[in-house]
């Protein structure tokens, strides 16, 4: 009985080794594909998503809001009244420069020189200056632009924009470990109380 007992535990001890091995490779292949696909698979990798984290295009895109960007599209193929997301230093000229994605509408479009000019505004009014112009006091070339809005989902950019952060990987790992060990622990526990019963039959069987 002590030789089938040390042979079950090394069966399990097998079977946990083996399902662990299973679950690392599977979380390499789940980070590894994933990261392929949204780096390297044009239809995919041309989205960039973003976090809105000022009221000034409110109500149209509020503190929070995640908005999608196909960085795919051509300056010039770019209209008036389109969102679009671009590089742009907000900080004032006398501070490091520290540039920044920025998600505007686009307001006009001027050719000067065969160069285009994009200027860009705002929705909602400078509290401030409720008078002030709506239009950015500022002006983008082309290769500030990052690209055009695609779609908006709400209020999920702090998640999102903390998943991708080291800190938000790392909690992800650590919470997928966990998950996989409380599993484990609760498969044990259910084996053991089944174990009982199984060894109560076969000692019932070596009295008959």
């Amino acid at each position: 009985m002590s030789s089938e007992i040390k042979t079950s535990e090394k069966k399990i001890m097998d079977k946990r080794v083996k399902n662990l091995m299973v679950f690392i490779i599977s979380l390499i292949l789940v980070f590894g594909i994933g990261y392929t696909i949204f780096n390297y698979v044009p239809f995919v990798a041309k989205y960039n998503s973003y976090s809105i984290l000022t009221p000034s295009m409110d109500p149209v895109l509020k503190v929070g809001d995640l908005v999608l960007v196909d960085t795919s599209v051509k300056p010039e193929d770019l209209e008036p009244g389109e969102i679009i997301a671009f590089w742009h230093d907000i900080t004032p000229s006398d501070q490091i420069d520290n540039p920044i994605i920025v998600v505007h509408y686009l307001d006009s479009v001027e050719n000067i020189d065969g160069i285009n000019y994009y200027t860009t505004r705002h929705v909602n009014p400078n509290p401030q200056n409720p008078d002030e112009s709506l239009v950015d006091n500022w002006t983008l070339i082309g290769s500030d632009i990052v690209g055009r809005e695609v779609f908006m989902i709400p209020k999920v950019g702090p998640l999102v924009v903390f998943a991708k952060s080291t800190i938000g990987r790392i909690v992800l790992i650590i919470d997928i470990v966990v998950i996989y060990g409380l599993i484990e622990y609760y498969n044990s526990g259910k084996k053991k109380e089944d174990k009982p019963e199984e060894l109560n039959i076969d000692e019932k069987k070596d009295t008959d």
